[in-house]
């Protein structure tokens, strides 16, 4: 290499670590404010458990004697916590670094799926992305299961190579694939679905392209499935029974496909051009996108669009390539054609929201607008109240003998050491509250229960304290008898409202 080569790979590391640390600032600027959200109390709720030593195997055992299977995540948070305190920082920082990890991980799967020019801008778009950022913060473990996710792609594209080209180090890259698909599957139960996906796509290449010996592809089909069965088994989650006794058809693709288009815009038609251009691999990344869109579109009742944050990477690698490809067959003579194009493209990105370049005070997750729902009969959203502040309110004004109650009693263990009361209801609203529950104790923290309006009364009576609530809870769940009773009866001592499906009441009795 000469030396004007070296330099010019200097300055692009530089340049590469510069964004990255950008990336790091974005991710950070306001980790220690963003209030907590509803699924983060789980995680921290079980990181509590981890780092006061209660586990049973892999779980935490929580404080109602249930088991949360978390280890990934919440076992080093835990540690992190007990080295610098049980803060916003220490339970979200793993999210961050693993952010920063799934951008290099995309970086290497673009690459290698086409060049260096779509896995830089896969990486730049991953880097200023909102959701990308949004996530990162967050103490949920959706960026750890992206990294590993797209890690096992990379290792399952390099193998795949080294067969056709007998690489000598074929067997540690199949070795690579299978740990890190273990690690998809430990950090997110719908991982499942990769292992079957590759299985998918190794027996159609070797019936397509003949590269790969059908017997070679049988049996490394056969080890994946097995592994897979195995650690199953071993993790006590079983997925496999648990998936097919949970199918429940529905129809849920509008919800997804109107939640894509508004938020990843201005990278579809270009989707739409490198898949209709059939550029090499652009199937293969269409194959993983469907293989979670469908069975999340038909085989369930719920609809929850952080299921599929893993795989919106998706948008952004075949968005680049599809730029790419338009920019080439653009007759436009111009030797400044491409800088124009990239830069155009890169201002609608920033101005549709799609990514940002300033921290932002608060982040909404992902979620339908209640007020843009058009002829859909309900919406999807990411509730997050703003528990920090409510819980602060509740904790300045609480006396010695006050009891609390809660619609998610893991809370007040977080914020007041005590799980106190809990109004039953099903947390995901299909009337199935007996699973949340067990020998009359609530599911996370033990909380005592409350299970209808004549025991309500006879508490609220006689004692005194607060009952908190966010609007989740209330949107059908809690019954109407009871939300009624607090508003008409109970004095209303807090109110914060943030967007049209986050919002938290504080009631004094």
């Amino acid at each position: 290499m000469s030396r004007n080569g070296k330099w010019i790979k200097i300055l692009f590391i530089g340049a590469g670590l510069m964004l990255l640390l950008y990336g790091l600032f974005l991710r950070t600027s306001n980790l220690l404010t963003e209030p907590y959200w509803m699924d983060e109390g789980y995680t921290i709720n079980a990181v509590l458990s981890y780092a006061e030593g209660h586990i049973s195997g892999i779980s935490a055992v929580l404080d109602s004697g249930q088991n949360y299977e978390c280890l990934l995540y919440c076992f080093p948070t835990a540690r992190i916590a007990n080295l610098f305190g049980f803060n916003q920082f220490s339970f979200r920082i793993i999210s961050v670094l693993f952010g920063l990890i799934s951008i290099l991980a995309l970086y290497y799967v673009s690459r290698k799926l086409f060049d260096k020019k779509i896995a830089l801008l896969t990486a730049f778009f991953m880097n200023f992305s909102y959701f990308q950022i949004a996530w990162s913060m967050q103490a949920r473990w959706y960026t750890m299961f992206t990294a590993f996710f797209w890690l096992a792609t990379l290792f399952f594209l390099k193998s795949l190579e080294s067969f056709e080209v007998k690489n000598k180090n074929r067997a540690w890259f199949v070795v690579l694939t299978i740990i890190f698909t273990i690690l998809t599957i430990m950090s997110q139960k719908i991982g499942i679905v990769l292992p079957i996906f590759f299985v998918g796509y190794l027996i159609f290449i070797s019936i397509k392209n003949k590269k790969i010996h059908p017997k070679i592809s049988i049996l490394i089909s056969a080890v994946i499935i097995l592994l897979t069965y195995l650690i199953d088994i071993w993790s006590g989650q079983n997925l496999f029974s648990n998936f097919i006794q949970k199918i429940n058809f529905n129809y849920n693709l509008p919800y997804y496909l109107s939640f894509f288009l508004r938020e990843y815009l201005v990278f579809i038609p270009f989707v739409i051009y490198a898949i209709i251009e059939n550029k090499k691999h652009t199937w293969f990344l269409t194959g993983i996108f469907l293989a979670y869109l469908i069975p999340l579109s038909f085989l369930t009742n719920i609809v929850h669009y952080r299921y599929m944050f893993h795989v919106t990477p998706f948008f952004f690698i075949l968005g680049s390539v599809g730029l790419i490809e338009a920019l080439k067959n653009i007759k436009w003579q111009n030797k400044y054609k491409n800088i124009i194009g990239l830069s155009l493209f890169t201002i609608s990105f920033f101005v549709s929201g799609a990514g940002i370049l300033i921290p932002q005070d608060r982040y909404s997750l992902e979620a339908d607008d209640p007020t843009k729902l058009g002829g859909r009969p309900s919406y999807a959203y990411t509730p997050q109240p703003d528990w920090n502040t409510a819980y602060g309110f509740i904790k300045i004004n609480i006396n010695e003998n006050d009891l609390i109650i809660s619609s998610h009693p893991h809370f007040n263990k977080i914020f007041l050491g005590e799980s106190g009361y809990w109004i039953r209801y099903d947390y995901l609203g299909i009337d199935n509250r007996a699973q949340w529950s067990k020998n009359d104790k609530e599911f996370y923290v033990g909380a005592k229960i409350i299970d209808d309006l004549n025991e309500l009364k006879g508490i609220t009576t006689n004692q005194h304290g607060y009952i908190i609530f966010d609007y989740m809870a209330s949107d059908g769940k809690i019954p109407a008898d009871i939300t009624q009773y607090i508003d008409r009866n109970l004095e209303l001592v807090f109110y914060k409202k943030d967007n049209g499906y986050s919002e938290v009441w504080v009631y004094r009795f």
